[in-house]
């Protein structure tokens, strides 16, 4: 946990929550790991400012699929960062489209299926 008291005046933390997430966003299609970075290290301020930023969710999609540029495979393993489930099937659908193994695309129908049940139930309840 950061020590407010070292670092940042109390309204500082919301700021440069902030900040981190706006950068992060304007570099995440070049270089979605220093994003992922600055994600993390705004999400660690949470405690601090008792919410997540405007467009974290957003950025987290970003970072997932942009990773998948690279590497579909190795996106998959970030998915977690992506802590809403309709958030998380919109960047399974994007992903979907990159070219990939067979095995890929059978393990990513079954992930969007799981995850069309699961929003499914939500909306029943």
């Amino acid at each position: 946990m950061i020590n407010k008291d070292t670092y940042f005046d109390e309204p500082d933390f919301k700021s440069h929550m902030y900040f981190l997430i706006e950068e992060a966003s304007l570099i995440v299609e070049k270089d979605p790991f220093e994003a992922l970075k600055m994600f993390n290290d705004a999400n660690k301020l949470y405690d601090e400012v008792g919410c997540f930023a405007l467009g974290t969710l957003d950025l987290a999609v970003s970072i997932v699929v942009n990773i998948a540029k690279q590497d579909v495979e190795k996106s998959l393993n970030y998915l977690n960062i992506i802590e809403v489930d309709y958030y998380r099937l919109e960047a399974l659908e994007k992903i979907r489209q990159y070219p990939q193994s067979k095995e890929i695309v059978d393990l990513i129908d079954k992930m969007i299926n799981e995850l069309k049940n699961i929003i499914d139930s939500y909306e029943k309840v």
